[in-house]
Formats: structure tokens, sequence, C-alpha cells
């Protein structure tokens, strides 16, 4: 618990999640998270097993709710700036048979969260081989086809991360070392036109396999016209590039550099639309 501590006093969140703790959430004291200004909003049932998801909110959000409880994963409500946001957190299971059931739960939720989206987890599988660094490739079986399809199904893009791609380590020599993405966030389009930025950062420690997750959400858009601003999160779009060289390459009349200047207006203004 030294690590959540530090890692708290550090960042200030306003949501923390707790995935697999292994441990019984009574056997903590509760003066450990009123030290950190933290109450609890709950966890996953699993029936008579240990839950793994722990989610707690700064007492600055008092009306912060969890809305859906699953097995593995819970859904939680926020309201600011008198905007509804909604957050997933997940922890997914290593078989195949139970995860279908989690990504349908998904599909299904697409209807009753808002635009603005956050789900992010340990997902325990990678999307390819980009995304592990071994000697042998990641199974078949940690890359889940139906993984791919929900994201596309839920209009889920993934968030950029600032550091390292690889969320997950283990083995201690050279040849045995594995790093992979089994962590990660993803977002709704929507949640892109909500906030003006989207990050997150993983954080190596020597007390887990796991690296923390933290995700940075920065100011709400305000609904009065801003200046327009470039996204990062667009580069992983796979629709980007063509929307950048289908404006570039139309006809533009004038000098040259009034002619950088028209185009930079139309790529302004497709942006916008398109985002």
């Amino acid at each position: 618990m030294r690590v959540l501590r530090d890692l708290c006093h550090l960042h200030r969140p306003s949501l923390v999640c707790i995935v697999e703790p292994m441990v019984v959430f009574t056997s903590i004291s509760s003066s450990l998270w009123s030290s950190l200004s933290l109450h609890l909003m709950g966890l996953n049932d699993r029936g008579g097993l240990l839950p793994t998801i722990w989610v707690f909110a700064c007492d600055s959000f008092p009306d912060a709710q969890i809305i859906l409880f699953h097995e593995k994963y819970l859904t939680v409500s926020i309201t600011v700036n008198s905007q509804l946001h909604y957050f997933t957190f997940i922890y997914t299971s290593m078989s195949t048979i139970v995860r279908r059931s989690l990504w349908q739960s998904l599909r299904n939720m697409v209807s009753l969260v808002s635009s603005s989206w956050l789900v992010v987890g340990d997902f325990n599988m990678v999307l390819g081989d980009h995304e592990s660094l071994s000697l042998h490739p990641p199974a078949c079986s940690s890359c889940d086809e139906d993984f791919k399809s929900v994201i596309d199904d839920c209009d889920l893009i993934g968030v950029r991360s600032q550091s390292a791609r690889f969320t997950w380590a283990r083995g201690h020599y050279p040849h045995t070392r594995v790093w992979r993405r089994l962590d990660r966030a993803l977002v709704s389009e929507g949640s892109i036109s909500c906030w003006r930025d989207i990050s997150y950062v993983a954080l190596h420690n020597r007390f887990s396999d796991h690296f923390p997750l933290v995700i940075r959400l920065s100011d709400i858009v305000n609904v009065s016209p801003t200046p327009f601003r470039f996204q990062s999160i667009w580069l992983d779009h796979p629709d980007f590039m063509a929307l950048v060289r289908h404006i570039w390459s139309s006809s533009s009349v004038g000098n040259p550099p009034q002619v950088v200047i028209n185009k930079l207006k139309r790529l302004k203004n497709a942006l916008k639309t398109w985002n």
C-alpha cells in the first residue's frame, strides 16, 4: 500500500481503480483511505471469491456513482461542469469463453452511456506482435480477434501513451524477459470532443509486473467558441492521413504563401467537422 500512497500523494487522482489486489478489503485500515481523501465506490461481485476490482473516488466528487456492476468490470458516472462522463474499469479473464461475455456486455453498454466514455484496465491480451517484446511471439490466444472486433463495434480509440508502449514485464534475465501491453485505455470518439487532451503514463515499479497507469484528462472543452487545437490522438485514427492528403491535394489559387494559408484554413475546418 506504500506504492499506492505515494502515487496518490504525487498525482492527486480523482478516481482510483485497484485491480487484482489479492487481499480482503476489510484487512486494510479505513484510515489509509481517509488520509488519501478517497472513499470506496464499489467492488466487483465474484460470488464467494475475492473481488478483483476496487474503485474509489476523491472526496471532491461526492456525486460519483457506480451505475453498472459486472464480474469483470465496474462502470462509474461522474458529472463535471454539467457534463456527464462514464468510466469503465476492467479486469479480463484469461479464458476466451469468459471474455466473450464481457465483450458482449461492452457492446450492450454503448447505448447506455453518453458520448464521453473511457474504458481502462487490465485486458490480459495484446492486439498483435507489435505490442510484445521477447524472444518468442505471443501465443495466438493472447491476440484475441474478438477484442479487436469489440473495439471497432464500440467505436473506441486507443489513448496515446506518453511513456513506453509496454505496461507489463516479467523475467529477470535477458533471454527470459517479456514485455507486453496488457493494460490500456480506450475512449469513445465523443470523449475527444469533451476533453482538450487525453493521455496516459505507464509508471514502472518493482512491486508488480503490471505498471500503474495514470490517465490524464485535461480541462473540459467549453461550449463557447475555442481556438483550434490539434489532438495527438487523431494520429492513431486510420482515416486521419487520408483526410489530410485529400485536403492538401485540392487546388488553390494565389501566390505560394497564400496557397499554404488557404489550405491550412481549409484543413482546420475539415478536421473540426471530422472530429
